[in-house]
């Protein structure tokens, strides 16, 4: 579907070709263009997965893992007991002011089974890839510095990403049909104009760049994306990193039960 523009549109386009400096700067723009749609598709596929895999983690280590630490406090609470009773014997105190306190104040969880493991997101195809590109190339809010344009161009972005996430690529292809349908014309420019805002648009390009790439490292540095990077790496020798993790915690609950039971006995 073609878009709407005045002919005066397709005059700056013929200048830009003939021109060496308004090309040259034309393919600096569509490089940057194009480096912070990537980033932005790699922002959204890291995020995908790695909501995916917190809930698997949450459904088949988190309840371990609070297992553990109630049974943690309970063997704080029953060593205590074991050594007031070798201290005091029959004589021991009628009330004792910590374990008042804590029968007050502690709250205990409650263990929960761990669920099977949660299906990985379907990978993206393509074309869904190709659509994103796009999008992110039309409606990137770091592109435009008017606060209204930005704030609209936010939500139509989450919409985007949301769609993304889902796979439904109606839903990317409608967003793209809509805005060439509803393309801005853009009235005719001098030489020096179009230099000059060719120029701001390089300088918010490197800017909205430079803040993506701050985006992903954070996010590829944090513990929980670490852990998932170390699943993974694991899945393909063949092991299960999440299964070994609950194991080992099996094991230390057993433990600590056991140790429980003795005190308790």
């Amino acid at each position: 579907m073609f878009s709407r523009r005045k002919s005066s549109g397709l005059r700056d386009a013929i200048n830009r070709a003939q021109d060496p400096t308004l090309k040259d700067l034309e393919k600096k723009i569509a490089e940057r263009k194009d480096r912070l749609a990537d980033l932005e598709l790699e922002l959204s596929d890291t995020r995908i997965n790695l909501t995916a895999f917190e809930r698997d983690y949450d459904r088949r280590v988190s309840p371990l893992e609070r297992r553990l630490k109630d049974l943690k406090l309970d063997l704080v609470d029953a060593r205590r007991k074991a050594e007031r009773k070798a201290q005091w014997g029959d004589r021991e105190p009628l009330v004792d002011v910590v374990d008042q306190f804590e029968k007050t104040w502690k709250r205990t969880g409650h263990a929960e089974e761990p669920l099977p493991v949660e299906e990985p997101p379907p990978q993206p195809t393509g074309d869904i890839k190709q659509l994103f590109r796009r999008l992110a190339k039309l409606y990137h809010p770091d592109l435009v510095t008017d606060p209204l344009e930005k704030r609209r161009r936010e939500r139509k972005m989450a919409d985007i990403n949301n769609a993304y996430a889902a796979r439904d690529i109606g839903a990317l292809r409608a967003f793209l049909q809509k805005q060439e349908v509803h393309a801005e014309t853009q009235p005719a420019k001098t030489r020096s104009e179009m230099v000059m805002a060719m120029e701001m648009e390089l300088r918010q390009l490197d800017a909205a760049i430079t803040r993506a790439e701050a985006q992903l490292q954070d996010l590829i540095l944090s513990p929980l994306v670490q852990l998932m990077l170390d699943t993974s790496l694991a899945r393909r020798e063949g092991r299960d990193l999440l299964a070994e993790m609950a194991r080992d915690l099996s094991d230390q609950i057993a433990n600590m039960e056991a140790e429980l039971a003795t005190l308790r006995s």
